[in-house]
């Protein structure tokens, strides 16, 4: 397990420049304040995070949008995490999920 932590060490993309001729950052277009209040009126736990982390989810998330925005794209794009299954008194269950994932897909102007 310890052999695996250094190699994921190894390739986390702190302080890489993704896209040389893109910005440093970019901000996902999804309604991300209307979801989540949509989420929680429904009783489903969610917030906001504005750091992606510094390995794939970072990576995939600058990705898209550059893309998107390089080819002048008309669609919405953001990174959604999902937190893994547990179990307990605030478990997140795969029904949770799927709840959460209706909520979101569902969300007007997403599909």
């Amino acid at each position: 397990m310890m052999q695996k932590l250094k190699i994921i060490k190894k390739i986390q993309r702190r302080g890489s420049v993704i896209a040389e001729e893109g910005p440093h950052a970019y901000v996902s277009t999804l309604p991300v304040v209307d979801i989540v209040k949509t989420l929680h009126r429904y009783k489903v736990k969610a917030g906001i995070s504005n750091f992606c982390g510094t390995f794939v989810c970072n990576h995939v998330m600058y990705s898209a949008l550059h893309y998107i925005a390089r080819n002048n794209l008309p669609v919405i794009c953001g990174f959604i995490h999902l937190p893994k299954l547990s179990k307990g008194k605030n478990a997140v269950t795969v029904e949770k999920l799927l709840k959460a994932l209706k909520i979101i897909i569902t969300f007007p102007g997403i599909l």
